[in-house]
């Protein structure tokens, strides 16, 4: 919002650069935590049966953590943010 130029977009608009600045960050992080937790998945005999559940239980909140950063919080900052 303290950008130059910034007074002339509405902050909806400020709020789609934003996240469209950080997404391919983003999504490259998100692969790359993805990609190394992986590898538990050929873990086998005792330990693999206790840590077969890692890899979905973190690709599943790292794909929610997507959806929240590029859904709710541009949302939530046009909704709660105030332009000075």
């Amino acid at each position: 919002m303290n950008e130059h130029g910034a007074k002339n977009k509405s902050l909806g608009q400020i709020c789609i650069e934003a996240t469209d600045e950080i997404g391919r960050p983003t999504n490259v992080a998100t692969i790359a935590i993805i990609i190394t937790i992986l590898p538990i998945l050929v873990i086998t005999q005792l330990s693999g049966e206790f840590t077969k559940a890692i890899p979905y239980n973190v690709s599943t909140a790292m794909i929610a953590s997507l959806f929240v950063a590029y859904m709710f919080t541009p949302y939530l900052a046009n909704k709660l943010l105030k332009k000075h």
